[in-house]
C-alpha cells in the first residue's frame, strides 16, 4: 500500500510545478509597454465577445 505522504508529496509537487510554470509564462508576457498591454486587452476582449456572441 502506498503511504499517504507519497500521495500528498506528489500532489504538492504538481501544484508547485504548475505554479512555477504559470509564473514563468506570465513573466514573459510582461513587457512594461502600455501600448502592448492595450493591444492584448483589446484582443482578449474580442476573443471573449466572439465566444459569447458567436454561439
Amino acid at each position: 500500500m502506498v503511504s499517504w505522504w507519497i500521495i500528498e508529496g506528489c500532489c504538492i509537487g504538481l501544484v508547485r510545478g504548475g505554479t512555477d510554470l504559470v509564473g514563468r509564462a506570465l513573466r514573459l508576457a510582461q513587457t512594461g509597454n502600455l501600448q502592448t498591454y492595450g493591444v492584448l486587452f483589446v484582443l482578449g476582449l474580442a476573443v471573449v465577445l466572439w465566444f459569447v456572441l458567436g454561439k
